[in-house]
């Protein structure tokens, strides 16, 4: 908190201000989030897909949640209706994550060997695509 108040030029206390503002209109979820799994002993990430029916959505999304490995759920179109985004200790610790899903629907497995991230901030970002929402009309 303190570099960033060097370079944003506000104290501490607006920044922490801005932060729970931000949080409380949910533009921002966290902060510190992990940036590398494998330095926590998660050497497995992998995105699981999951076809089953839309009537029990909801509960097999609640149970999901509670399992650790699960950083994110997507519902997408296509085959499949919910994409899982996992990280898992090791290959036996993912089978068992998969294995114990099985029984909501067929799952395909995407075993993530590398992902690279975007190095554009979120200013940029935005600047980037309000310019080319400019150029398009």
């Amino acid at each position: 908190m303190v570099e960033l108040s060097k370079i944003v030029h506000l104290s501490r206390s607006a920044i922490s201000r801005r932060i729970e503002v931000l949080r409380d209109r949910g533009v921002l979820f966290a902060a510190g989030e992990v940036v590398s799994y494998p330095g926590l002993g998660f050497e497995i990430s992998a995105v699981v897909e999951l076809s089953l029916s839309t009537k029990n959505l909801k509960q097999v999304k609640e149970h999901l949640f509670r399992r650790p490995e699960v950083l994110s759920i997507a519902i997408v179109s296509g085959d499949g209706l919910l994409m899982i985004r996992v990280i898992a200790k090791d290959m036996p610790s993912l089978k068992r994550f998969v294995e114990g899903i099985q029984r909501f629907g067929d799952t395909t497995t995407f075993i993530e060997f590398e992902v690279e991230r975007s190095k554009l901030s979120l200013v940029d970002r935005l600047a980037r695509m309000n310019r080319h929402e400019d150029h398009a009309t």
